[in-house]
């Protein structure tokens, strides 16, 4: 006898695999899922037009744990992904864009994501190598707490795999009374970057927000699909709760 518990495993198997394979097949086609609303890609938006009307920079890291390779990669690809965007957004509306790095290995990356902007709005005159900085070592927090003191940013953006530097660098923004915008996916560094900060991607909105930067239909839709996926997977929650208030034996059913 086949058990309620194998169909019900079943059913959730074929919705999220249904909800992925029409997806890939929209982005192919080039058409993009809508995703959920992100408020810190709209502060992003916020920050850049502040340092527009205050005539001062942007300032941008891509935290301090920035690698390509373990299990912060995608943080780091995603913080790349933002830096492209906030550079875009530099670019059309005229703001100047810092950047701090801890790693000289992701020069070509952090260069490329940089410039990308800027070319893309026909503002190729404004780039400035001088406005990339590496702080290699253990030099990365002090040196870009010096820096958000003497360029004194309107916005200060830290996104990526963050760590200890998400009090440092929030709090010297608050402290030149910037815009603060954090985001991360390390839970340990999550409590802090909400404290300090004015906007925040919390945990997978990280990835989102790459997404959606990146511009990518493949990207958004993946996304999207896992948003249909948590729906499900909630409303199928909600019905359990229901079914067993109603004191129907789902427990019986789900074993195996």
């Amino acid at each position: 006898m086949i058990k309620p518990g194998w169909m019900l495993d079943t059913l959730i198997f074929w919705v999220l695999f249904a909800t992925i394979t029409v997806a890939a097949i929209l982005a192919r086609r080039g058409k993009v899922l809508r995703i959920r609303w992100l408020p810190a890609l709209e502060g992003i938006k916020d920050g850049v037009g502040r340092a527009v009307e205050m005539n001062q920079p942007v300032h941008f890291s891509p935290g301090a744990g920035t690698m390509l390779s373990g299990d912060w990669a995608t943080q780091t690809v995603a913080a790349i992904s933002i830096l492209a965007y906030v550079s875009r957004l530099c670019a059309k509306y005229g703001a100047r864009l810092l950047v701090s790095y801890p790693y000289a290995e992701w020069l070509p990356l952090i260069e490329e994501a940089y410039k990308s902007g800027f070319i893309l709005e026909g503002r190729s005159e404004r780039i400035n190598p001088a406005d990339l900085r590496p702080y290699l070592g253990g030099s990365f927090n002090v040196g870009v707490m010096r820096r958000l003191l003497d360029e004194k940013p309107a916005t200060v953006i830290n996104v990526g795999p963050i760590i200890w530097d998400s009090v440092d660098i929030g709090e010297t923004a608050k402290r030149i009374g910037a815009i603060m915008i954090g985001g991360t996916a390390r839970l340990l560094q999550l409590p802090y970057v909400v404290l300090t900060s004015d906007y925040v991607f919390i945990g997978e909105e990280l990835y989102a927000a790459g997404a959606v930067a990146s511009g990518d239909p493949f990207q958004i839709n993946t996304v999207g699909s896992q948003d249909v996926g948590k729906y499900f997977v909630l409303v199928m929650l909600v019905l359990g709760i229901i079914l067993l208030a109603l004191g129907l034996p789902i427990n019986a059913w789900l074993s195996i």
